[in-house]
């Protein structure tokens, strides 16, 4: 259970990362408002599951004696995301 906790946090934090490029080349190729609505839901729904996969990261960090790095490490990737996803708002905001 540990491995697939680990291993879905990495992998997560990949694919919210991959798809919030995806929206945002989208709106800056197609400027199209339904790609902001879209794309404000994504990140809501990101935040969601961002938050709950740290929690539960956090709670094992705490709470098992091994794999502490490597729980750090997923939680980390995760939170990596946060900056991007500002930069991200910051680019749409300024050329709306």
């Amino acid at each position: 259970m540990e491995k697939l906790k680990n291993y879905y946090g990495f992998k997560l934090a990949i694919f919210f990362f991959i798809v919030g490029t995806l929206f945002l080349i989208s709106y800056l190729i197609f400027k199209d408002e339904t790609i902001i609505l879209l794309g404000y839901f994504y990140v809501l729904a990101s935040v969601i599951a961002n938050v709950v996969i740290v929690i539960a990261l956090s709670i094992q960090l705490f709470t098992k004696k091994n794999n502490k790095e490597k729980i750090f490490i997923n939680i980390a990737l995760l939170c990596v995301n946060i900056p991007i996803a500002i930069t991200y708002f910051l680019i749409v905001i300024n050329t709306l």
